[in-house]
């Protein structure tokens, strides 16, 4: 067992706590001493700042995997009421705070403490490299130096000989940054670290047969069926275990039930469903894309994500000719459920066989790609209007672009997005 301290009362606690222990760096055998007289010998880990994790004075106790004893010794040294227990991913945040990390690095020890198959821990490296990071960040200079350009040029308005960028070769530098932001969004949207296993969500358009084949897949009846449209409103996620095939392995994920995806306008409670709907699909390891007749094709919101098509209903005729690599199913008889089964299953087992340089988006760093490039697109427009645009626009278009680059970098954060990310830590990480 490993109990680790970090903070200003961690000299406080080396020199009341502990006896034999060397003020200098390294590993140290010393003796614990408790408030009744007793002692316990354990090997401390002794480093001081900013040389650390946290980038603060850190202490980190081995002793025997006992976890009464473990709860005995986090009680002695919890004795002084400034000193309490961490709060999941208060380590990490520590570090992020105090400049030893990044908050994309930050995520990547997130992604590794969930990570289950060899594809996670490649996918966590490239997050702890830095390597997205660096990215990030040659996008957000590059914007912050047109932007400066752009109000050199607003600032010196009045004389006509100053004209630190012409509008053609910004028009272009735009278009450069924009279509670099769109390659990084046709990677694939993985929110495979949030969750120790699959996350599978069934979409389409209402009145698809969704909720009911959500029923036949679970085994039981979860939610209400109905052919009046709307009828789904909220997500609904279920655990559910497969057998892949007769004699064996399980598959275990978690199954999502959808409201219809419906672009059209309607209620504030409608509207609010297709958000919901849409944040889901951005967090799916895999979309189940339904369809009563086969005319139906996802929406653009979608985006390059991981497909399988259902036919639903099967059991009606179509003049729609199946695809290749699409299942037919009946929920009502069971028809074509097995052969979905396997078709997940092969779809989950081919992710995990993608190469150690597959590229790929967290879903708060698509989010904020796509706002960014919105951004970007509404600059070029404007220049499509007239090759002479308002120059004041452009810097608020390209402000709020790399205001959305700033959420990925660290340069600009809300609490909130902070509170997300370090929600899903582990207590002690």
């Amino acid at each position: 067992m490993l109990l680790r301290i970090s903070g200003p009362k961690v000299q406080d606690i080396a020199s009341t706590r502990f006896r034999d222990l060397p003020d200098d760096r390294g590993a140290w055998p010393a003796v614990m001493a408790f408030e009744t007289g007793a002692e316990l010998p354990v090997l401390v880990i002794r480093a001081y700042a900013p040389a650390t994790y946290t980038g603060e004075d850190t202490l980190e106790i081995l002793l025997s995997g006992n976890m009464h004893l473990g709860n005995r010794v986090m009680q002695a040294i919890a004795i002084d009421p400034s000193i309490r227990p961490a709060r999941p991913g208060e380590f990490t945040a520590r570090a992020y705070l105090n400049g030893r990390l990044s908050i994309i690095e930050a995520e990547g020890v997130a992604a590794t403490i969930a990570a289950v198959t060899q594809r996670d821990l490649v996918r966590a490296y490239q997050l702890r490299a830095g390597v997205l990071a660096a990215e990030y960040d040659a996008l957000h200079d590059r914007l912050a130096d047109l932007l400066a350009l752009v109000e050199a040029g607003v600032d010196f308005s009045d004389q006509e000989d100053v004209r630190p960028i012409s509008p053609h070769d910004l028009l272009a530098a735009v278009r450069s940054v924009a279509k670099t932001v769109e390659q990084a969004l046709s990677r694939r949207v993985s929110g495979r670290f949030d969750r120790t296993v699959p996350f599978v969500v069934l979409a389409g358009p209402p009145n698809a047969g969704k909720s009911t084949l959500f029923n036949a897949l679970l085994g039981h009846r979860r939610v209400v069926t109905s052919p009046v449209r709307g009828t789904t409103r909220d997500a609904i996620i279920e655990p559910v275990t497969w057998l892949t095939r007769t004699g064996g392995d399980h598959i275990d994920i978690r199954l999502a039930d959808l409201p219809g995806l419906d672009v059209q306008a309607g209620s504030p409670a409608h509207i609010a469903a297709q958000h919901a709907a849409l944040r889901t699909l951005e967090s799916a390891d895999l979309i189940l894309w339904c369809s009563a007749s086969g005319r139906d094709l996802p929406p653009a919101e979608i985006g390059n994500r991981h497909l399988v098509y259902v036919r639903t209903k099967c059991d009606r005729p179509s003049a729609v000719p199946m695809q290749s690599r699409e299942v037919a199913v009946c929920a009502i008889d069971g028809r074509g459920l097995d052969e979905l089964r396997a078709a997940v299953s092969a779809a989950i087992a081919e992710g995990e066989d993608i190469g150690a340089d597959d590229a790929f988006l967290l879903p708060r760093h698509a989010h904020a790609l796509r706002a960014a490039h919105s951004a970007l697109e509404q600059a070029i427009a404007a220049f499509d209007a007239s090759i002479d645009a308002d120059p004041a626009m452009i810097a608020e278009s390209l402000r709020t672009a790399i205001r959305h680059l700033g959420e990925l970098t660290g340069r600009t954060h809300t609490d909130d997005i902070l509170g997300r990310i370090f929600s899903r830590f582990c207590i002690g990480k």
